[in-house]
Order: structure tokens, then sequence, then C-alpha cells
């Protein structure tokens, strides 16, 4: 199991976009968001493969409050595929920084 690790620290109002090419094809499994307290809710994450949101799905973004949690995400992706993942930080006051952790299966893929 591999991991790409996304950590960036997002100023108020802002938007933070880090892009990512996959080094290998192969299956991301699950993805572990870490918002620090202070987030109260305000600091949205979505994760992109290629042009198309997969994170959290519909659309729309994960936002939480002191919290680390794992979600499944059951992805293919192919070597050279752009991985993104978007904070948006709707606090007027304070920067927020947000770590997401993907783990990938280099040994399976997903059958769809």
């Amino acid at each position: 199991m591999e991991t790409l690790v996304y950590r960036q620290t997002v100023q108020p109002l802002q938007a933070g976009t880090l892009t990512r090419y996959m080094p290998f094809s192969g299956l991301f499994d699950d993805a572990l968001f870490h918002f620090p307290s202070g987030c109260n809710g305000l600091v949205e994450v979505l994760i992109n493969h290629r042009t198309v949101q997969i994170f959290p799905f519909p659309p729309g973004g994960l936002a939480l409050d002191d919290a680390t949690e794992r979600w499944r995400l059951n992805e293919n992706v192919i070597k050279n595929d752009p991985i993104e993942v978007v904070v948006l930080n709707h606090d007027n006051l304070n920067p927020h920084t947000i770590t997401v952790t993907i783990h990938i299966d280099e040994t399976a893929l997903e059958k769809k």
C-alpha cells in the first residue's frame, strides 16, 4: 500500500489546490482527512480525479471540525493521472491547514 499526502494551509476566504500525478496504476482504496480544531465546518475539501470530482459524491465538499475521518474511495487510477485536492476556506478570519492522505493499492484494480 502506497500513500499520497496532500497538506496545505489556505488563507482566509481563499481556495487552495494541490495536484499530484500518479506514479503508477492502482486502486485508490481510501482517504484519511484531518481537520484541526477551529475549522468549525468552514473549510471544505474535495478530491478530483482527472476532471471529475470523486469525493465527496455527489459534488460538494466535506467540512468537519477537530476530526480525522477515513472514507472509502474505490477509484481506479492510471499512471500519470492527475489527482487534485481542493481546499475551500470560508473562514473570513483564520487560515487553516488540512491534511489528506490517500492510500493506493498498486496491486489491485476495482472491477466495474
